[in-house]
């Protein structure tokens, strides 16, 4: 089992439904979701808890009823299940939850992020050689320049959803991180927002992931 929710925060632009969709969420998710002062950060992170919660019910769990704790790393778990494993991530107009009976993670990105359009090209090799390993920087700055951003997200999306399956996130050394491309898939989620999906156990193929796109 191995599925992948996707909503677009448009659907929280009705004050209605974003009060009903803070009502499904557990009361951890509705204060970090109201501690956030932009508001589309609050769409998108009470959207993440929500997916979260849609998808724990879809495989026959009680969310009201289900204790999360963290590990020692910071990973989010659910108590009473060690057999759910789930990830969550968020950028612009995306929320994502990943959920497996395997140990997961994921990571969506949107290619118009300020990193990639600030102009910087400087901050932005610092951040390339900082996170990536020799090899890669070396790679990256071999890529035909229309390839580059491409290059980037699927490096960094990829070394996130791994730094989330372990529980560290951005703590975590990135140019330390190297993934097999037989436990990973990576893949535009539209034209404008790139996607990995992480399993640490067993080769994954494109047939082993549901995605279920949520209105």
């Amino acid at each position: 089992m191995m599925k992948l929710y996707v909503a677009n925060v448009e659907c929280l632009n009705n004050t209605q439904t974003f009060a009903k969709y803070l009502s499904k969420v557990n009361e951890r998710r509705r204060t970090k979701v109201l501690r956030c002062k932009n508001e589309e950060d609050k769409k998108r992170t009470l959207l993440a808890g929500y997916l979260l919660a849609v998808a724990l019910e879809n495989e026959g769990y009680t969310y009201d009823n289900l204790e999360f704790s963290r590990t020692a790393e910071g990973k989010p778990y659910v108590e009473a299940h060690p057999e759910i494993c789930f990830s969550i991530s968020h950028s612009g107009k995306y929320a994502v939850c990943l959920i497996s009976d395997q140990n997961v993670g994921v990571d969506v990105e949107y290619k118009n992020r300020k990193l990639l359009l600030s102009g910087n090209d400087s901050k932005l090799l610092s951040v390339i050689k900082s996170s990536f390993s020799e090899e890669e920087f070396v790679d990256y700055q071999n890529t035909p320049k229309e390839l580059q951003t491409e290059f980037f997200l699927r490096l960094w999306t990829r070394k996130e959803a791994v730094s989330k399956a372990i529980g560290k996130g951005l703590a975590m050394d990135f140019s330390k991180i190297c993934v097999s491309d037989e436990n990973v898939l990576s893949f535009w989620l539209d034209e404008e927002y790139y996607i990995s999906v992480y399993r640490e156990k067993d080769q994954l193929q494109k047939e082993d992931l549901e995605i279920c796109m949520m209105n």
